[in-house]
């Protein structure tokens, strides 16, 4: 028991032991350490400051006139990189604490880089554009197209005009840019003024791709042809604009006036392809000897086999403007025809000197009118004496 009572018995006085656990007040607290957050910001922007405050416009005049990619495309690259870090970095803080003075600072240095940026990508279109430009007036355009369809410069131009449409910043870079030299020339396709630099831009590269196409026209052999040809590539841009955006940055005005330089063209080639097919025919039906009846069917077949013949190769890739074409030349030729074929096919087939001069009836020139403008080897001629086995809808409003 004695040596129970020495065991709990304690040797030290509770001042002692005071002593050796001392009290809370005693303590010395540590001041709090940073989050992970602040501390991957600070790191950042330590590393990120610097290179964005030398490229900020308003900083310096060397970051004004200086284009980053261009100057030094790893200094871009970094450029680059640091924004994007700094960006995961504000993503990381602004969970954490949206009242950070670090985050502040990011922001105000974020503003920075994106003018920057924006700066960087107006200056490459506005060089891309002007590069644009002086390859379309450089390019040579003096190979024509079999059968006077589209030309392959046509399409690769109006495909890069449609992507720069789609580009919806596109009238806000250019916004600011002054008018090129001789804008009379783009000015001339808006009534409305002033029209917008964005227009303006677009309607010089069509206006000089236009032309290109006028001096290709010219290399033709036949006339009519060349006059096919502009029409069919006009008619292209045409449609390009009207499906793309580019129809609201050049707007309806533009358009008509396109279209009906798409008509000029088109009158022009009936005139010089199909008149003297049409004036073959007598206006009026008088009366006249069965030698002369004889003679005019004669020339009619001659001319007419002659010119589809030579038109068979020529193509219209546009359905809308194929039909518009053969509908006109239908409406010249086939009701005077009609008449006149009313009138004296009896009559010939009375004289036996006169058998087979009657070669088409007005459906055989409808259905052969039909065949056209799809390229060398479509459709057939049929005549009233071998019969037509050629029937669509197209074919029945020619014939008509």
């Amino acid at each position: 028991m004695n040596n129970m009572k020495t065991c709990f018995s304690p040797k030290r006085s509770s001042s002692s032991f005071i002593a050796h656990y001392p009290s809370p007040s005693r303590f010395t607290l540590p001041t709090p350490s940073r989050s992970l957050s602040d501390s991957v910001m600070m790191q950042t922007l330590e590393v990120a400051e610097p290179v964005i405050i030398k490229w900020d416009p308003e900083a310096s005049t060397y970051a004004k006139v200086t284009s980053l990619f261009y100057e030094n495309r790893v200094e871009a690259f970094e450029f680059i990189k640091l924004v994007n870090k700094l960006h995961k970095a504000m993503h990381s803080l602004v969970a954490e604490n949206s009242n950070s003075e670090l985050l502040i600072r990011a922001q105000q240095l974020m503003q920075i880089a994106m003018k920057r940026l924006e700066k960087e990508l107006s200056d490459s279109v506005r060089q891309d554009l002007t590069e644009f430009e002086s390859f379309l007036a450089k390019k040579s355009v003096k190979t024509t197209v079999p059968g006077a369809g589209v030309h392959k410069h046509t399409i690769d131009t109006m495909n890069y005009l449609s992507l720069l449409g789609d580009y919806g910043v596109l009238s806000d870079i250019l916004y600011d840019t002054p008018p090129p030299e001789n804008s009379f020339m783009s000015e001339s396709f808006f009534d409305s003024s002033p029209a917008p630099a964005v227009s303006l831009k677009l309607a010089r590269f069509i206006f000089i791709l236009i032309c290109k196409l006028d001096d290709t026209a010219k290399h033709y052999k036949d006339v009519s042809q060349a006059y096919l040809f502009l029409a069919n590539n006009i008619q292209h841009i045409v449609s390009k604009v009207r499906s793309s955006n580019l129809r609201y940055l050049l707007g309806d005005e533009w358009i008509n006036k396109r279209e009906q330089e798409v008509k000029k063209f088109a009158v022009s080639y009936e005139r010089v392809a199909w008149s003297h097919v049409v004036d073959a025919v007598p206006k009026t039906v008088t009366e006249m000897t069965r030698e002369k009846a004889r003679d005019h069917f004669k020339n009619i077949n001659i001319r007419f086999d002659e010119t589809h013949r030579k038109q068979l190769p020529f193509v219209i890739p546009n359905n809308k403007l194929r039909d518009e074409i053969k509908l006109s030349i239908a409406g010249k030729l086939l009701p005077a025809y009609r008449e006149f074929y009313n009138a004296y096919r009896v009559e010939m087939a009375k004289d036996r000197r006169f058998a087979g001069v009657v070669k088409y009836a007005p459906e055989d020139l409808g259905n052969a009118l039909s065949d056209l403008f799809f390229g060398s080897g479509r459709g057939s001629m049929s005549t009233s004496g071998s019969g037509s086995s050629i029937s669509s809808e197209s074919r029945t409003s020619l014939s008509r």
